[in-house]
Parts: structure tokens; sequence; C-alpha cells
């Protein structure tokens, strides 16, 4: 049984489907002291970890670093089914004209500003206005424009990336307190 240690060690385990990262790193301390960083997808793993850990060790810090990779995900296919995009755009439409929700659909995943303004209920140029105020604004092109077909400039994708992040924080934020204000009113 080690009674006390100072050191490194790191370990990786692979297969055609997943990956395993473990770090440990150790310094002399009066008491065992435990650190366990990994994803949450593991977490019921803490215990064992610790209790093997125990078996082995009497004193010092611990601090462990797992990782892990799933590669299945990579080998997924999506398939297209028109009829159910159909119904759930119906409902996504429904569900924005009651509760008084923007539409999230890009002009670049529609591939025009035509439809875009179709799509949003406003006007070609009304829409067009309002990309050229925002690359003004940003001063960079969020457009490449070529024969009524539009696509996304390296800067435009950035900006759309950053959208989607700040639309899941507005929705977790609102999810949060939603919930926060049940917790209170039971």
């Amino acid at each position: 049984m080690i009674k006390s240690m100072t050191g490194f060690g790191r370990a990786e385990a692979q297969d055609e489907q997943h990956k395993f990262t473990v770090e440990i790193k150790s310094v002399n301390h009066r008491y065992l002291d435990f650190n366990i960083k990994m994803p949450k997808k593991l977490s019921f793993f803490d215990s064992a970890i610790r209790t093997l850990l125990k078996e082995y060790m009497l004193r010092g810090k611990v601090d462990i670093f797992i990782s892990y990779e799933d590669f299945t995900q990579s080998h997924m296919i999506l398939q297209y089914n028109h009829e159910v995009a159909s119904q759930y755009m119906a409902y996504f439409k429904k569900m924005a004209d009651t509760f008084g929700i923007c539409n999230d659909i890009t002009a670049a995943e529609l591939g025009s500003f035509t439809r875009a303004a179709a799509a949003l209920s406003l006007t070609q140029p009304a829409v067009s206005h309002h990309i050229s105020q925002l690359e003004q604004q940003l001063g960079v092109t969020l457009f490449l424009r070529a024969k009524g077909k539009i696509s996304l400039t390296p800067e435009g994708e950035i900006v759309v990336q950053y959208v989607r992040r700040m639309k899941a924080l507005e929705q977790q934020l609102l999810d949060d307190l939603q919930s926060a204000d049940r917790r209170l009113t039971r």
C-alpha cells in the first residue's frame, strides 16, 4: 500500500466506438483527498473509483481527470422525410404565432432573402435592409450574394453559431426561471 506519493500518470483505452483517457496527479498531503473530474454521464462511477483508490492509498491529494469520447454518433445517418418536416414546420409556425416566439429559420438555411422574408412574414427588401444594417454594424460581410442565392461567409457562420448559443442560453434562462418559480410556489 502506498502511504504517501507525488506523481502523475496518464492512460488511454480505445476501441472502435469509445475512447477513455484518465490522468491522475497526486501530491503529498496529510489526509487522503480526492478530486475527480469526469463527464456527467460517467458520474455513477464516482464512488467505485474512490473505493478502489482507498484500497491503494492512505494519504495524499489526488486529482483525477477522466474524459470520454463516443465515436458512434459520427456513424448516424439522417434521412429527410418531407411529410414529417412539413408537419413540424406547421406546428412550429402555429406555436410561434400562439406564443409570440421568433421563428428560428435563417436566411442562410433557406438560401435566399425572398424565402426568408416569406417565412418571417416580412418583405424581401425589409430582410435585405436588416441584413445590410447588421453587416454595417459588425463591419463584416455575412452573406455571399449571387443570382438570387445566398450563402454564409466564414464570418456569417461565426455569427450564426453565436446567435444559436445565445438563443439556447435564453431558453435555458427561461426554463431555469420557470423551474425556480415552480419550486417557490409549492
